[in-house]
């Protein structure tokens, strides 16, 4: 045998031994644990709420989040503010915090330090931005997909705003009313994947006694991936909507697995809700309100390979989505006045969406919360592949499970405690 067929025979030995080594079951067995309630509060009475901002104060250069691989972008600034934006409500002596962040996903770690010290439930949701900050998740198959390597400053530097955030949403905190608007956004929003898609616009609104409006509420489902040039840091069109520097505007994303924004720019998208939302009146205004807050866990089965991956390279792939993902999950239920949220750390489609709202009784699901554990569809979509399925690394029954959890919430009746009259 010639040198140049040895070195050959010994490079694809060595090739299929480090394949096969890299492909032995690292996952192992996740016992799944029964689901159960670990937290429950109820209060009535007059409100009082704040709310405040910070901007990331980043180590620049930073990567954008979802540029990728060696086409990987880095930036020492942004076209608008990214950065933290907080609310604190308060009814009696319960209080709840809603922080949210301009950031692709949330790891566990930050919710973590941004709940740290506080005596009440801290809840962190994503604008889900694609132009926000990478670098601050260390997960590797997260570095390698979207973020880049992992640097504890810029972590640092997001739970530094959020904080902030929160700190001038307590400073601020005083008597408020809220008013609950609700709109259509048929033809604003479209599903990229399936036939239906989450067009509702929820519109919650804290103002005070002289009826200023100080921080808001929007629900609404559509990726922010308007941006077409990802150059710079940029809030996408979540910044556009949150223009007025009269109050603080969180922008909540809904069932948005599925759906994605009818319009080519920022700018564009927000004209196109704001057409809707300034033609719509509050239906409810409330100063004297009912609050409840739930909180269930979950353990989450076993990761799979995404059905697009060959069935050859699925133990190597199972192997890297074991390293990311997490054991257990936690679904929030919050009744505040006239309406009501579940909190998932997931991205629902929009049929996903109404099985948990309808499970845990809640008018709708707001996603990427408290955390990230990917996509979700019904369990007849994921085993046929169909969808957003491609996107989901748990296996098919995942929905079935985080169903029974949310059924959970709802048999706690947290709207027991009383709506107010409009």
């Amino acid at each position: 045998m010639s040198r140049l067929k040895r070195a050959l025979v010994i490079a694809v030995v060595l090739v299929l031994g480090v394949f096969a080594f890299a492909s032995v079951d690292r996952c192992g067995s996740w016992d799944a644990k029964e689901a159960g309630v670990g937290y429950l509060a109820r209060a009535h009475g007059k409100l009082v709420a704040g709310a405040g901002r910070a901007e990331f104060k980043l180590p620049w250069p930073v990567p954008v989040a979802t540029s990728q691989g060696l086409r990987r972008q880095y930036t020492s600034s942004a076209g608008r503010p990214v950065g933290a934006k907080a609310t604190l409500v308060g009814v009696g002596a319960q209080k709840v915090a809603l922080i949210e962040l301009d950031l692709l996903l949330l790891t566990t770690p930050i919710v973590q330090a941004l709940r740290a010290g506080r005596d009440y439930p801290v809840f962190v949701v994503a604008t889900h931005t694609h132009a926000g900050p990478g670098a601050f998740d260390e997960r590797l198959a997260v570095e390698l997909a979207a973020l880049d390597d992992y640097r504890p400053e810029v972590a640092q530097a997001i739970v530094d705003a959020g904080r902030a955030a929160l700190e001038q949403a307590a400073a601020s905190l005083g008597p408020a009313a809220l008013e609950l608007t609700t709109g259509d956004l048929h033809d604003v929003v479209y599903a990229r994947t399936g036939t239906t898609v989450d067009e509702r616009l929820t519109i919650l609104r804290f103002a005070r006694p002289d009826g200023r409006a100080f921080a808001e509420w929007w629900v609404l489902a559509a990726h922010p991936a308007t941006l077409r040039d990802r150059s710079q840091l940029d809030p996408d069109y979540p910044g556009s909507l949150d223009s007025d520097p009269a109050a603080v505007r969180l922008i909540l994303q809904g069932a948005a697995g599925n759906a994605s924004a009818a319009a080519e720019s920022p700018q564009g998208f927000f004209d196109r809700v704001d057409g809707v939302a300034s033609a719509l009146k509050p239906a409810l205004r409330a100063d004297e309100v009912s609050l409840a807050v739930a909180q269930a866990s979950l353990t989450l089965p076993r990761p799979v390979a995404p059905p697009q991956v060959p069935r050859l390279f699925a133990p190597l792939v199972e192997n890297v989505l074991c390293e990311a993902a997490e054991q257990a999950a936690e679904l929030w239920a919050l009744h505040l006045g006239p309406t009501s949220f579940l909190f998932v750390p997931f991205e629902p489609t929009h049929p996903s969406g109404l099985l948990l709202e309808a499970a845990a009784r809640t008018g709708r699901v707001v996603g990427l919360a408290n955390g990230y554990h990917g996509y979700v569809e019904p369990e007849a979509v994921a085993r046929m592949g169909q969808g957003e399925a491609t996107r989901q690394y748990y296996p098919p029954e995942l929905l079935r499970r985080l169903v029974d959890t949310a059924q959970l919430l709802g048999g706690l009746d947290l709207a027991a405690t009383g709506l107010p009259k409009p």
